[in-house]
């Protein structure tokens, strides 16, 4: 989190602010007291930009300096020799001293309405105090494990004792340096070389389940809250088979996965071998990459191996994100009894050893600050959006906060109509709502699908041009009103280039992130007017919420639609919602909306500048199965580290209890 004040700026030699018109000036904290399910942590940040008062060096320095004061303070016997290793160890990095910190959130305007900053986001314009609070993205400024494993990395390959455990060592290690440190075991005696590599890493964190399908659903959910892959260790045969149902969803909804399979080598494939099938390409289409090692041999470079591995994951990452499958064949032993192997099979990998880096990095070249849409293919959509008269922003599934601030700028810019799909996270937005920044600038149509039921206002829905942001919306009455509006300027944004058109209606499909989409409409000036055709939107969605409020309340039994409205009011922002398909999301989207009222805890949060205070809500919505539904819940729950509300069916609950055997682990 980083603190700072709009139209001050820092007088290095005098060390003291002065008012200065059009400057910014923000402090991030280097020590800070984080509390964890009631553990005290301390939490340290190292940042630095040679544009900035602070070099790498003397940013160093200063975290030497803060890190001393917060020992001192907790632990007076600790000495110094202890924070001169920790700077040692940051030191031999090779970072990049250039790397500039990414921030989030919506840009800050001054009351002429310039831009405080390109990169500082920022919705409330705070025309008073002019302070601003932003975070810091997930993303890491100095990421990097501080403990000095490299020797021991070093002996344990030499010591190793058959050429099964130096490729399965090799494998997990080149996982855990790119940054996989989530791993979903399944028991089976093929897979033991890397179940016991997995288990026996110091970095990594290993779940296991019986149940290959469920622990799959698992990885999913895992991915889908940490935005990070994990990985699915299975044995072979009909093991490997049984990750399919989670494969099809994962590649469908661009959730990343990797898969390692073990497998019998070549000579017993086709053979009558027991437990061998043909796992080569065994998921199709449905990985982003698929590469059939050979069985553990010296004769081969073990850098093979981690190569493979880095490609893996640069495909599971890359857009459009998705799972992808490395198949492992071993052959006996498969424990760690020993059997001779040439060492000479590791050449090459000395500088891996002796570093904590991928063998391959992998790099997107972007110029800084760039949006990748050329202003030339965007003068037809510019165009459109100048020529609106009745315009709609439709927001299907999005997945990051960062990505919710984006569409809510982009939202005030233009001042359409919005609605927002159930998986948009800005559905529940009780506490979005209570910003009066937002309220006469943004104008939510939360009950268009039940407004859809009446002749007279789906003959008043005549769209010119839509925006739609994320390519899958839940409500069938929407998408055939959208249908009806066509032919109009029909503007699809998300970041793969997939075609999501059931209908046939999109004019214009534009691949790209939605926040650089956001940036670049935002930088084109609209004539913001409100017209007749959304002021009756307005007094229809009105008229509809106040009839829904009066009729479950008038219910006397438990309903659904009572429960969909219950838990979207009581949703705060530090619980996440898990939604199951059929009825229950259905449900979900017809019946929640945003809350304007805040209880005491809502206006302390809002009180203290915290912006970002909306409810994260997901779905399997890929292939919109009902299987595997409290397994991906469970992975869910510990992706994104919050308390998570899951809201299913019956029968989607029977279909998936051996998921409740990952709730004890």
């Amino acid at each position: 989190m980083a603190y700072g004040f709009v139209d001050f700026d820092f007088n290095k030699k005098l060390s003291v602010t002065e008012n200065q018109a059009g400057s910014y000036y923000f402090i991030i904290p280097q020590i800070e007291l984080d509390e964890c399910e009631g553990v005290s942590i301390l939490s340290a940040t190292l940042a630095w930009c040679n544009y900035s008062l602070s070099t790498f060096e003397e940013a160093l320095n200063s975290f030497d300096s803060s890190l001393i004061q917060a020992y001192s303070h907790s632990l007076p016997t600790v000495e110094k020799h202890y924070t001169r290793n920790l700077l040692s160890s940051l030191r031999k990095l090779n970072v990049d001293e250039d790397r500039i910190i990414p921030m989030v959130y919506l840009n800050t305007l001054l009351p002429c309405g310039k831009y405080v900053v390109d990169d500082l986001k920022e919705l409330r314009e705070a025309q008073s105090s002019r302070q601003f609070c932003v975070r810091l993205s997930a993303s890491i400024v100095v990421s990097n494990n501080m403990l000095d494993q490299n020797s021991g990395l070093s002996y344990s390959l030499q010591d190793c004792a058959n050429i099964n455990t130096v490729w399965a060592s090799l494998i997990i290690e080149e996982c855990s340096r790119l940054g996989l440190m989530y791993f979903c075991v399944a028991p089976g005696s093929r897979s033991s070389p890397l179940a016991i590599a997995a288990s026996t890493h110091p970095r990594i964190t290993c779940v296991v389940c019986y149940d290959e399908r469920s622990l799959a659903f698992h990885a999913v959910g895992y991915s889908r809250g940490s935005r990070k892959p994990a990985v699915v260790i299975t044995s072979s045969g009909t093991a490997v088979s049984n990750l399919l149902p989670a494969v099809v969803e994962a590649s469908q909804d661009f959730v990343s996965l990797l898969l390692l399979t073990a497998d019998r080598p070549t000579e017993l494939q086709d053979a009558g071998a027991n437990q061998s099938i043909n796992q080569i390409n065994h998921f199709g289409s449905f990985v982003r990459f698929f590469f059939n090692l050979p069985a553990p041999t010296d004769c081969i470079p073990a850098r093979m191996v981690l190569t493979t591995v880095d490609s893996a994951v640069h495909w599971a990452t890359s857009s459009p994100c998705g799972p992808v499958h490395i198949n492992c064949p071993f052959r006996e032993p498969l424990e760690n009894s020993p059997s001779k192997w040439m060492s000479s099979c590791l050449k090459g990998l000395d500088f891996w050893i002796s570093s904590a880096e991928p063998f391959t990095k992998y790099f997107d070249v972007q110029c800084a600050h760039a949006c990748n849409i050329s202003p030339h293919d965007m003068s037809e959509v510019v165009n459109a959006i100048q020529k609106v008269n009745q315009g709609i922003l439709i927001i299907g599934g999005i997945h990051t906060v960062d990505e919710m601030w984006a569409v809510l700028l982009l939202a005030k810019h233009l001042s359409w109509p919005v609605v927002a799909d159930i998986l948009s996270g800005l559905r529940l937005r009780k506490l979005l709502t209570s910003f009066p920044e937002i309220k006469p600038n943004i104008l939510f149509i939360d009950h268009l699908d039940h407004s859809l039921l009446s002749d007279a206002v789906n003959d008043w829905m005549h769209v010119d041009v839509i925006i739609q942001i994320g390519s899958r919306i839940t409500s069938k009455r929407v998408s055939k009103m959208l249908e009806n509006c066509s032919p109009c300027s029909y503007i699809m944004v998300d970041n793969h280039p997939f075609r999501y058109d059931p209908s046939h209606i999109v004019t214009h499909r534009i691949q790209s992130s939605i926040i650089k989409f956001a940036n670049y409409i935002m930088q084109v000036e609209f004539l913001q007017k409100r017209n007749k055709w959304s002021s009756y939107l307005h007094t229809v969605n009105l008229m509809v919420a106040r009839e829904l409020s009066f009729q479950i309340s008038a219910e006397y039994s438990l309903t659904e639609p009572q429960v969909a409205q219950v838990i979207s009011s009581e949703l705060s922002s530090d619980t996440a919602l898990f939604i199951g398909n059929s009825m229950a999301i259905r449900d979900a989207d017809m019946y929640g909306h945003g809350w304007s009222s805040c209880d005491s805890t809502s206006a302390m949060v809002l009180n203290s500048g915290a912006l970002c205070q909306l409810v994260w809500v997901v779905g399997n919505r890929g292939a919109s199965g009902i299987d595997g539904l409290v397994s991906t819940a469970v992975g869910f729950a510990v992706g994104c580290n919050k308390r998570v509300i899951c809201v299913i069916g019956d029968v989607s609950f029977l279909h998936d209890t051996n998921g409740l055997a990952l709730l004890k682990q």
